[in-house]
């Protein structure tokens, strides 16, 4: 998601607690939502925009699924596919790496089915990942997406040429 705007703000939380709400609105018109509890000043804490990234990236770090749509999905929200299916196969671990400007992000290890279904997965990250870039106007080049095996051990990359050539044919 590209973040186009950050709001933040004191908010009352389910359990009727006042938090401050921070709020990222991404370019596509989606946003998420982080509610920071334990507040020293009921104002707008500066340091919680700051505070709000932390929470996510160890959101992102966390190793286990927080709820069973989590634990089914496969990490797009808007379809859940490849890490739901089973050929009855012993699944297998993956950790998928994506590249983020100059550097990447990792995920935590994902059950796939299988090694080809784990490049499905990369390869439809990739194009996913290409189109971001493109829309951003940066230019893509070498790698987009690493699969790595549960031990960490590199399997393999999908790179911009391969996700475009997959954009194109529709893959």
């Amino acid at each position: 998601m590209e973040v186009v705007g950050v709001h933040v703000a004191r908010a009352v939380a389910q359990s009727g607690e006042t938090v401050i709400r921070v709020v990222f609105d991404g370019k596509d018109g989606a946003s998420v939502i982080v509610d920071l509890a334990n507040i020293v000043h009921p104002e707008d804490d500066p340091k919680a925009i700051e505070r709000a990234k932390n929470v996510l990236i160890e959101t992102a770090r966390y190793k286990t699924a927080l709820n069973d749509y989590d634990a089914q999905s496969n990490g797009n929200f808007d379809e859940i596919s490849i890490a739901a299916i089973s050929d009855g196969n012993e699944d297998q671990m993956y950790i998928y790496e994506y590249r983020d400007g100059e550097g990447s992000t990792q995920t935590p290890p994902s059950r796939m089915p299988s090694l080809k279904a784990a490049r499905e997965e990369a390869l439809r990250s990739a194009v996913d990942l290409l189109g971001d870039l493109t829309e951003s106007g940066e230019v893509a080049s070498g790698w987009l997406v690493r699969v790595r095996g549960e031990g960490g051990e590199f399997l393999f990359a999908i790179d911009a040429d391969e996700a475009e050539a997959a954009r194109r044919s529709g893959k």
